[in-house]
């Protein structure tokens, strides 16, 4: 292989990992501020239960069903962001799942802990 050919192979690769790491940032990021958003509506009593900090939440893409709780109509059946806050292992009720728009303004509430 010619020392031109690897240089270029080098810089293409250089070029992927970079792009890829921009990318994973962006989406970090975008969930980062979507947790602390939907933590920042959770209720104080609601936050006292979570035992963990609130950037280890989980959050997923759903699609909001009625059975997850009571919400505004206009939100049922659409994609939102659902964002896992984890309580004791204690807890009768489960862990707090709050559901969020997906442009990350709304708070759409708090669904049912079983």
């Amino acid at each position: 292989m010619s020392k031109t050919w690897k240089i270029v192979s080098a810089s293409v690769l250089f070029v992927i990992i970079l792009a890829i790491g921009v990318k994973a940032m962006g989406a970090n990021s975008e969930g980062s501020s979507t947790k602390k958003f939907a933590w920042e509506n959770l209720s104080a009593g609601l936050q006292d239960e979570v035992t963990t900090e609130w950037k280890d939440a989980t959050i997923e893409k759903t699609k909001l069903k009625e059975k997850f709780g009571q919400f505004d109509e206009k939100y049922i059946d659409q994609e939102v962001y659902a964002i896992t806050f984890k309580v004791s292992e204690n807890s009768v009720l489960g862990d707090i799942t709050a559901y969020v728009s997906l442009d990350g303004k709304t708070f759409i509430g708090v669904g049912i802990r079983e």
